[in-house]
């Protein structure tokens, strides 16, 4: 099936395997979580797979959290949606401290676990994580495109503008990027945001929540071009504060990514949503749509290579200079500037954006020296 195909972030996943006892796989509801487990262990590894979304289970697990996470010899033990029994949590890392051994538990979830109370001190030194994303260009059409998505002696790509465009429209969720009925797709996705909206967000929020606000934040944050919290107060006529409450949930089950400003940079936090698809769909602009695209696209080709996840910030000035992406390493100071131009040949102000920003990065440097 088209949701079943092979994902970039395999072998990297096997090779974390051999090295922590503990392998965390996060990303939002439905990106293909599950279905990588299965279809990639089971052919490679001898495992035992539990899921918290089984109410049986899940009672099991919560009846004797200790007992549930017995491991055993040479099997991996596989806790899909695990943040919905945190006690696991603590049941893992008793088991880890007693025998510590590669490959003991590979355990899923679609939230953030440093955000659950106790997990960042239960798993330090013993976790490694991995971050799954919606399907990106090389895994949909299933070719290798290298650098730039560029063949090899030739300048031409290796998809076609169609096939682009099809991507911006409909993004990468697993469940319903390949479908063609736009009935079906738009079902589909419908399904998914109130899902999302109505069931997913009230788990985090727990109290004082609106799920048609928490719809309305989400449909209004495509729509605005550099969407800020004080932005989609003001255009739902709503206090920043309870605005950013629900910003912090969404990005807490994975659903967006905070944009910061650079430290040479004018602005606030920008909001950014992890599928161009979803982007489209509430009524977002191309340009909305192809950030949530480069920024997801680049971040899944780094969790491919291994690298660490950047900072994820943007860069304005007060002269209307403007770069929507800048992918920053703090360990390795090294940086990745993305300029998202809809054309063959970048403007002069694109252009003239990429100066400004070095210019007041060197003087930033050459004032701390």
């Amino acid at each position: 099936m088209p949701h079943q195909r092979p994902r970039v972030i395999g072998p990297i996943l096997i090779k974390k395997l051999k090295l922590w006892p503990i392998l965390g796989l996060i990303g939002p509801r439905q990106c293909g979580k599950s279905t990588l487990i299965r279809d990639l262990l089971t052919n490679k590894l001898s495992i035992e797979y539990f899921t918290m979304d089984s109410k049986n289970q899940r009672e099991r697990a919560f009846a004797s959290p200790e007992a549930f996470c017995e491991p055993a010899d040479k099997t991996l033990k596989v806790i899909d949606e695990i943040q919905k029994v945190p006690d696991l949590f603590d049941s893992i890392k008793f088991h880890v401290d007693k025998k510590k051994r590669p490959g003991m538990y590979l355990i899923s979830g679609s939230k953030q676990f440093s955000q659950l109370i106790g997990i960042r001190e239960s798993l330090t030194g013993r976790i490694g994580m991995l971050n799954l994303y919606p399907f990106n260009l090389t895994e949909i059409h299933q070719k290798n495109f290298g650098e730039y998505f560029i063949g090899k002696k030739s300048t031409k790509s290796l998809i076609t503008l169609k096939e682009f465009e099809k991507k911006i429209m409909k993004g990468g969720m697993p469940g319903f990027f390949y479908l063609h009925s736009e009935e079906e797709f738009s079902s589909s996705m419908q399904m998914w945001l109130e899902t999302t909206c109505f069931r997913d967000l009230a788990n985090v929020m727990k109290f004082n929540f609106n799920g048609e606000l928490a719809l309305e934040i989400l449909t209004t944050l495509c729509q605005c071009e550099r969407p800020t919290a004080t932005e989609v107060a003001s255009l739902l006529k709503k206090d920043t504060r309870i605005i950013k409450r629900y910003l912090n949930a969404f990005e807490e089950i994975l659903i967006l990514k905070t944009v910061h400003p650079h430290e040479v940079s004018t602005g606030k936090e920008h909001y950014v949503l992890i599928d161009a698809g979803i982007v489209s769909y509430l009524g977002g602009s191309r340009d909305s749509a192809l950030r949530a695209h480069v920024m997801t696209e680049a971040l899944s080709i780094f969790e491919t290579y291994g690298m660490a996840a950047p900072l994820i910030k943007y860069y304005q000035s007060e002269k209307k200079s403007y770069i929507p992406l800048v992918f920053e390493w703090k360990r390795t100071q090294k940086m990745l500037i993305v300029q998202i131009s809809d054309s063959e040949n970048q403007t002069l102000l694109e252009l003239g954006s990429i100066n400004s920003f070095k210019n007041r990065l060197n003087n930033k440097r050459e004032n701390i020296r």
